[in-house]
């Protein structure tokens, strides 16, 4: 929520990765917990490298804003800090279930590698 963005917003990295956390959180709606993305369309998307998008992800999993799931070679589900994704929840859950979006480019390739696993 607010709180995690305030906190990203206290150094430059943080205010550099709140692009891509932003991004991933747009594309969340209330009834999923993750996005399914390629590290390249990500990239693409945010009009950054790839690197800079791993770079990123590393500063937000540190932060324990996001948890990254992988999913298939460079893809993979990203979610919120699950803290906050399951604030009034039960706590001592150890595991959820993520309905997901999945964020593909016209090509479909990412798809038809996730149909096939």
């Amino acid at each position: 929520g607010w709180e995690r963005v305030r906190e990203l917003l206290k150094d430059s990295q943080g205010i550099s990765a709140l692009k891509l956390y932003s991004f991933l959180a747009e594309h969340i709606d209330p009834t999923c917990g993750a996005v399914v993305a390629d590290q390249q369309f990500l990239a693409e998307k945010l009009g950054v490298s790839r690197s800079t998008i791993i770079r990123w992800l590393n500063f937000l999993e540190s932060k324990n804003a996001l948890v990254r799931i992988p999913v298939a070679g460079k893809v993979c589900a990203y979610a919120l800090d699950p803290h906050e994704v399951w604030k009034g929840y039960n706590t001592t859950k150890n595991h959820a279930a993520f309905v997901t979006k999945t964020l593909v480019n016209k090509d479909g390739d990412i798809q038809r590698r996730i149909m096939a696993m």
